[in-house]
């Protein structure tokens, strides 16, 4: 039997894409007897706001009771990945340029694990990023344990 996860992906992408918005996750969780089911969603163009997630919302619950998806009661949630939002391949480092950045490294790079800039670019599998030193790191994006945007005030 297919995950639930895959299942509901199959229900979702045609939603958001016909509202020329990215699937960028799914999770599904169990809480107080309830299954709780978290959309987030992306957009290439800049943030996703409260009435695109709304809109995805109505037409997203309308579709899975249409279809009784599931047996039980069930809470949808539908959000974005937020201003820290993770960065999970070279693409988001091209896209968010100018950004500060934190990346956590599974091998050091000049000794270090941990290291925060700004995105100063991207290609293939390589990441450069401008330190406040002045300095700048290249690195290999296969190398990255984790990695956020920072949210700067």
């Amino acid at each position: 039997m297919e995950p639930i996860e895959k299942r509901i992906q199959h229900i979702v992408e045609p939603i958001v894409k016909d509202n020329f918005l990215d699937l960028f996750g799914i999770t599904v969780t169990k809480l107080k007897g309830k299954t709780v089911l978290v959309i987030t969603l992306d957009k290439r163009s800049g943030y996703v706001g409260l009435e695109e997630c709304a809109l995805i919302s109505r037409e997203l619950e309308k579709k899975l009771d249409e279809m009784d998806w599931m047996p039980e009661p069930y809470v949808l949630e539908i959000t974005s990945p937020g201003l820290d939002r993770p960065l999970r391949h070279v693409q988001d480092c091209e896209r968010f340029i100018g950004r500060l950045a934190k990346f956590v490294f599974k091998q050091p790079i000049n000794g270090q694990y941990t290291y925060q800039g700004r995105l100063d670019g991207g290609k293939a599998e390589q990441v450069q990023v401008l330190l406040a030193n002045g300095h700048r790191i290249q690195f290999e994006f296969d190398n990255v344990k984790e990695a956020k945007l920072v949210v700067e005030l």
